[in-house]
This record gives C-alpha cells, structure tokens and sequence, in this order.
C-alpha cells in the first residue's frame, strides 16, 4: 500500500505515478484501429492514394486541435470531475439535463456502434503491434528503392472503380477522423500524471506519431502493392501486401500478424 497518501482528513488518493510515456502508449493503444490495415475504401472513395495520405494528415492536425481542446478542459475541471457530461453540464449551467442527453445517446448510440465497428474490422493495435506496423513500412521503403513506378502520377491517376463526387471527400474525412479516435480519451489521465505539466506536451506527441506511422504505411502500400485496387476489393491491403513479398508465407504472416492485433481491441476497452 505504498502508492497511497492519507491525509489529515481521512481522504484516500493515490500518488501520481504516470510518466509522459505512459500517456503516450494508452492513447496510442487506442488510435491506431483496423484503418491502418485495409485503407482501400478510402483511396477508392477520392480516387487518388496520394490524395489520401494528404487528408491522413488534414485530419491528424484537426484531431491534434480536438485532443488540445480537451486537455485544456481537463485541466480546468479537474477537481471537480472530468470527461464528456462534465464539460457539456458546466457548458450550459443550469441546464444540467442537457448533459445526461449526451450520455444517453452516447450510451445507447456512439458506443455500441463503436463496439461493432471494431468487431467487425477485428483489429485494435495493442502497443506492441507498432512492430508490425514498423516491419511492414521497411519493407515498404526497401522496395521503394528498387521499385518506384508505383509512385508515378499518384495524384493525378484515379483509381478504375467508382463514380466521382464531391461528398466521397467528406465520407473520406470522417473515415479518417474515426480512424484517429481514441484521443478524446486523453483527459482521462489528467489527474494520475506526475509531475501534471506533462499532461500540456503530450497533445501533439500522441497524434504526430500515429499519423506518422499511418502515412508511412500508405507509402508502403502505394510502394508495393499499387495504387490500382479495382480488382482486389475482396482482399485486404495488408494481405495483398505480404503475398507480394513473400507470396503465400507473406500472406499467412500478415493474416497471423492481423489476428494478434486484434487482441489490443480487447486490451484497449
């Protein structure tokens, strides 16, 4: 019971023990999710992979200024409570029932969504999935040395399949911004950092990292599978991947490698 403090009066806290890298791993843990893997429907939907490395970032910057937001929220609320209700009752006092709406939808509405979205792409990194990830991009950047004819025209050579239009890029961004999410769940940790200071680095940390990694795996797409995914619809990037370099071992490794990540949607709830 050496983590605990009592003070005079009888109140029981725990001593601040989490460091900025611990903070960086949770909130990591759960923004890099099943996109990273099959980013196909989203090259599909703008009909340019270069184009769809561009929003990756447009949208890590929006969730970067999103994750702010609410670290300045946390911190200003922290002694009297944190999280979604909180900042939404305080928000309009002395409306206080408008608070208990969102939950009520966020209970009965985002979240069970948000549960069969990840059981059905059955993927959520846990921490340690970063060396799939890693493993995948420098194979990506070692065929980009012999095999750079991929990267030709990626801007301006759109993909055979489906029909342009304007409101494809904002089915594009709210893909991407549901790929980053799990850093509204940074305010969580507010109150357990030591020294609390940290708490203001690590906004930008916990998103430029995932978006770097995402980006760099689209790279390694582009690089060795192509950009052209009309007529592979039924298989994943990520298995595609591996079949091409290593042929069938590759793609029973990739499947293996899928499969273990998908432990990290249980770690992470």
């Amino acid at each position: 019971m050496n983590n605990i403090n009592e003070d005079n009066e009888g109140i029981t806290t725990y001593k601040k023990t989490c460091g900025i890298l611990y903070g960086i791993g949770y909130n990591i843990n759960n923004i890099i999710g099943a996109g990273i893997f099959n980013p196909e429907s989203i090259w599909i939907l703008v009909h340019s992979p270069g184009i769809a490395i561009v929003l990756y970032v447009v949208c890590g910057i929006i969730s970067l200024l999103g994750s702010s937001v609410y670290i300045e929220l946390g911190i200003r609320s922290l002694h009297s409570g944190i999280g979604e209700q909180k900042y939404i009752t305080d928000a309009f006092y002395p409306k206080k029932n408008f608070g208990h709406v969102f939950s009520f939808v966020a209970i009965f509405v985002t979240f069970p969504g948000a549960i069969v979205a990840e059981f059905y792409g059955s993927t959520q990194f846990l921490l340690y999935a970063f060396r799939d990830t890693l493993i995948m991009i420098k194979f990506g950047l070692v065929k980009l040395g012999t095999n750079h004819i991929n990267w030709i025209d990626i801007f301006n050579k759109p993909s055979n399949s489906g029909v342009y239009e304007l409101g494809a890029y904002g089915s594009v961004i709210i893909k991407i911004l549901f790929l980053y999410e799990g850093w509204d769940n940074i305010n969580y940790l507010i109150g357990e950092f030591n020294p609390r200071p940290d708490s203001l680095k690590y906004p930008s940390l916990i998103l430029k990292y995932p978006s770097l990694i995402i980006c760099l795996t689209n790279a390694a797409y582009i690089t060795v599978v192509g950009y052209n995914v009309a007529n592979h619809e039924s298989i994943p990037i990520a298995i595609r991947f591996g079949k091409e370099l290593f042929d069938g071992a590759g793609e029973k490794l990739m499947s293996i490698l899928v499969a273990i990540s998908g432990f990290g949607c249980v770690s992470a709830m």
